[in-house]
């Protein structure tokens, strides 16, 4: 495997040591801040981790950035995992399965954009599939804000046959297309549900689109029909959210 820079930042860093060091490479630190980091080198250390030291203004060049706050990590490229962990993890949460399925994004900075939102959500899993799309890589990560490190994720090879096995396990296929029967707000977000979003400039695949069991859509007043993919996505997933932890009715 080719090791990945992640640019994390100190608390993410702490995270990322504690919970998945197997992944770890390699950890760099900028010299300047050392003092600051005495409590984190010394866990580093006894798991036994490689350390580097370096100039501050290295790691900036490094980086192209100064949000590594003088540490940084560099690891393997992200474990991808089964579809049937995630509605096992959601099983374990004792919620219903809540996941989103990308048909096909291959902007980086969109599937960033998702897993990052996703995070926040409260999402038990990201399906992408393996070919014509964007996977997890140092641009995702950074524009994920280290979201990939924690949200799990399914790269499959056949979309289609993912959502006939999902459907078995009693999860809705939802799908978020502009000419969607109805708004997503009024559309039942608490069942078992995979939220599909296609395209950037395709869409939805239309053996996808058959495979739903409803279609919504995002309302729009403006001149612009519809919205960039990971702000769609975003938009629902917290209505799903919403719904299931802070609707009083």
């Amino acid at each position: 495997m080719n090791p990945d820079f992640v640019t994390m930042g100190r608390d993410k860093c702490f995270q990322l040591v504690s919970l998945e060091e197997k992944r770890v490479k390699k950890i760099l630190v900028a010299k300047e801040f050392e003092s600051e980091l005495v409590d984190f080198l010394q866990m580093a250390k006894e798991k036994g981790l490689n350390l580097q030291y370096m100039p501050y203004k290295t790691m900036n060049r490094i980086t192209h950035s100064k949000e590594h706050d003088g540490v940084m990590i560099e690891t393997f490229p992200k474990h991808y995992i089964q579809v049937e962990d995630m509605l096992a993890y959601a099983k374990e949460r004792n919620e219903n399965p809540f996941l989103i399925v990308l048909d096909n994004v291959q902007d980086p900075h969109n599937l960033g954009a998702v897993l990052r939102t996703a995070e926040g959500a409260g999402v038990h899993g990201v399906i992408i599939p393996k070919s014509n799309a964007a996977n997890v890589t140092q641009t995702v990560d950074k524009v994920s804000t280290g979201a990939t490190e924690y949200v799990p994720i399914a790269r499959v090879v056949n979309i289609n046959n993912i959502l006939n096995d999902l459907k078995e396990y009693g999860v809705w296929i939802v799908g978020v297309e502009v000419d969607g029967s109805k708004p997503y707000f009024n559309a039942d977000l608490k069942l078992p549900i995979a939220l599909v979003l296609g395209s950037e400039g395709e869409g939805m695949r239309k053996s996808i689109r058959e495979k739903c069991d409803f279609m919504v859509n995002i309302p729009m007043r403006g001149e612009i029909t519809s919205l960039n993919v990971s702000v769609s996505a975003g938009v629902v997933m917290y209505e799903t959210l919403r719904q299931r932890f802070f609707d009083k009715k």
